[in-house]
């Protein structure tokens, strides 16, 4: 009996490890690119109690630039709602065109994690998107 169990001991263990893996897989392929599913993947590896972890767009659409193509703190002029009643006029933000998408972290997470972070979010976004983190 001792010589079966032994023998069964390893098995076990490689079958244990298997299942880990098999846990983690099924995990990643659940997830993907997407805004919602790189939010849930975040929020479940740095900050699964309160969840303060979002992405946003960049702010690029539809604006009107004034000035010179090489100035990167010319005017611009864009429309702030859905139905064009509002227009802000003001500075070009300083990530205009340096991302796709902006990751929002609070401060207290960035610290610990900000290679673990940056490792998320390629693992899971979109090839040949690029980002930016910036501590909120």
């Amino acid at each position: 009996m001792a010589f079966l169990q032994v023998c069964v001991k390893p098995v076990e263990e490689i079958h244990a490890e298997f299942l880990q893996a098999k846990k983690e897989w099924d995990y990643r392929l659940a997830h993907d690119g997407k805004v919602w599913s790189l939010e849930e993947v975040l929020n479940d590896k740095f900050d699964d109690d309160e969840r303060r972890i979002y992405i946003s767009d960049t702010v690029f659409q539809d604006d009107i630039y004034v000035g010179n193509r090489d100035n990167r703190d010319q005017v611009y002029i864009s429309s702030g709602d859905d139905d064009g009643t509002t227009i802000h006029i003001g500075s070009a933000p300083q990530y205009y065109v340096q991302a796709d998408f902006i990751v929002h972290v609070p401060a207290e997470l960035l610290p610990d994690s900000d290679i673990a972070l940056k490792n998320t979010v390629n693992l899971y976004k979109i090839a040949g998107k690029t980002y930016i983190i910036i501590e909120i």
